[in-house]
């Protein structure tokens, strides 16, 4: 957890069964933003995993969350 965002990693998808909206990052990543509570969430798959980026404190707006996750990259 950081300051102002939470990043969950896992082996599985947990978007499945919210609205979703797909969105493609600005290096060719597929993307969708859903909203199981108040607090919207980006994921995305990176290799055989599922990336969670949200901002539980609202202080990071969806934008910035997408910037963000465009460096998100798996450690060797």
């Amino acid at each position: 957890m950081f300051e102002h965002m939470t990043v969950n990693i896992s082996p599985r998808d947990y978007s499945y069964g919210y609205n979703s909206k797909p969105v493609t990052l600005s290096n060719g990543t597929k993307a969708k933003w859903y909203t199981p509570d108040d607090t919207a969430m980006l994921g995305f798959q990176l290799d055989d995993r599922f990336v969670t980026l949200s901002s539980p404190d609202h202080s990071l707006s969806p934008s910035q969350l997408e910037q963000i996750a465009v460096h998100v990259t798996k450690m060797k």
